[in-house]
């Protein structure tokens, strides 16, 4: 019994160490280029209230996120506050039970990208607009679609779930592991440099492989006997 235990505690211990080298290694590279208003660089399981900064015209969302669909609609970000002339969201899952991501101007239009939210996975999502002619959306360092629709979103926000004031509205089914907002568009090289140290980082280190490896030899030599 001792065995198994202490192979699953090194199996566990190897994937952790795998986990917040990634996001260590995407937060180093947030710092490298453009300027970041606002960062959360920790787990926000809940929605919360978060202040991304003072943003007008070009603005861009970066987002580690790993969520399943629930509801009809969830928000990676979005604000929903009468008067505040930015009733905007950011979605994990567009309206109505799509499963794509998407983007809400409320009132106004609703963009299904067309593109499958990914569901039980760690993935980076950046959400990018120039502030004139519509806003990009990349998934895991690629642009998979484009809306006419600008990004228009600044000051207090909901980040995992749409803010209504006094509630929460499209609450997200899952976990934002980082994020950043920016006073600018992040250029397509700046994004894919984000994923890139993501990913890489995901690769297992050789001492994560040998905890891995040897949690699972354990595992056999306890069979054997």
């Amino acid at each position: 019994m001792n065995k198994l235990v202490t192979a699953s505690a090194l199996a566990t211990l190897g994937l952790a160490g795998m986990a917040q080298a990634t996001l260590t290694a995407w937060q180093t590279e947030v710092g490298l280029g453009a300027t970041a208003s606002s960062t959360v660089f920790a787990t926000t399981s809940t929605p919360v209230k978060h202040d991304v900064g003072t943003l007008s015209g070009a603005q861009s969302f970066e987002f580690i996120v790993n969520a399943n669909l629930g509801g009809v609609s969830s928000a990676l970000l979005g604000d929903r506050t009468s008067g505040t002339g930015n009733e905007q969201a950011l979605k994990f899952e567009q309206y109505n039970n799509t499963g794509n991501l998407g983007l809400s101007a409320f009132g106004v239009a609703d963009w299904n990208s067309g593109v499958a939210a990914p569901t039980g996975v760690d993935t980076h999502i950046v959400f990018s607009t120039d502030g004139v002619t519509g806003t990009n959306l990349y998934l895991n360092g690629s642009l998979v679609g484009t809306t006419t629709t600008v990004l228009d979103i600044s000051g207090l926000t909901g980040l995992g779930a749409v803010d209504r004031g006094a509630s929460f509205q499209d609450v997200m089914d899952g976990d934002i592991l980082g994020f950043a907002s920016y006073d600018s568009e992040l250029t397509s090289g700046e994004i894919l440099d984000h994923y890139n140290a993501f990913n890489a980082a995901a690769v297992p280190e050789p001492t994560s492989t040998m905890f891995i490896g040897l949690g699972a030899v354990c595992l056999l030599f306890r069979k054997r006997r």
